[in-house]
């Protein structure tokens, strides 16, 4: 008669035989001698995780002085320049657990920021400062309002294409051809913008007042930062950016 013996391996069983499952114990034993044991994962209360869902845990978004005046100035990059280097993260709330003066400077990476200089299409590559939380363990990204999450154009890049679409300046395909973009990410834009429209005005206001008026005005506007910033908070996610999937949450944004 043959004697088997049932091995639990995680979710799944095994039979063997005792003189198979005794050479596994000795082969496992002289793997692990003098070693320490290995501790578990330290345990997150549940007030400490991450929201189930949430696209705005793994940034910090810097909402600066974002105006009329700033956007003549300043390119693009020297205005996602000048909003970092004087960030102060001592008193930041990590976007994950929402404690605060746990969050530590944690290098940085490259991305891509398009924009357009008023005569041509230019590409810069820019580093997003990272900082780490002591408490959470996430690591978050600090963005600019500039910079549109997930995204390589630039904030005025996309509104400034949006205005020539609504304007109807130019052909589609003329438009597209001279802004380097392609005819189908015209419309996504399009269609996203006319839905933020509809969540930072408001359904009501948002029917009564014009597509090209409201992109004018919020480029004219000396409150754009702050329009921005309520917008974020109040959904979650920022103006212009597109729907979170788990491709995009895989990336840094």
């Amino acid at each position: 008669m043959r004697f088997l013996i049932r091995v639990a391996v995680g979710d799944t069983f095994f039979e063997c035989r005792p003189c198979f499952f005794r050479a596994c114990q000795i082969v496992f034993e002289h793997n692990t001698k003098g070693k320490e044991p290995r501790l578990p994962a330290p345990f997150l209360p549940s007030s400490n995780r991450l929201p189930k869902g949430a696209i705005n845990s793994f940034m910090i978004r810097l909402f600066t002085a974002l105006c009329k005046s700033v956007l003549e100035k300043l390119s693009d990059e020297a205005i996602f320049e000048e909003a970092t280097k004087g960030f102060n993260y001592c008193n930041e709330r990590c976007p994950g657990c929402r404690a605060t003066e746990t969050l530590y400077p944690y290098g940085d990476y490259s991305r891509n920021l398009v924009s357009h200089d008023g005569e041509k299409v230019t590409e810069s590559s820019v580093k997003p400062l990272r900082f780490y939380c002591g408490s959470c363990g996430t690591t978050h990204a600090l963005l600019p309002d500039i910079i549109i999450p997930y995204s390589p154009y630039s904030l005025r890049f996309m509104l400034t294409v949006l205005v020539a679409y609504f304007e109807r300046s130019m052909t589609v395909a003329a438009l597209c051809a001279y802004y380097g973009i392609a005819i189908s990410t015209m419309y996504a834009w399009k269609h996203r913008l006319l839905e933020h429209k509809d969540l930072l005005l408001g359904m009501l206001a948002s029917m009564k007042e014009p597509v090209q008026v409201f992109l004018r005005d919020l480029l004219a506007s000396i409150r754009i930062s702050e329009q921005l910033s309520g917008f974020f908070l109040r959904y979650g996610f920022s103006f212009l950016q597109k729907r979170s999937t788990a491709a995009t949450r895989s990336q840094p944004p």
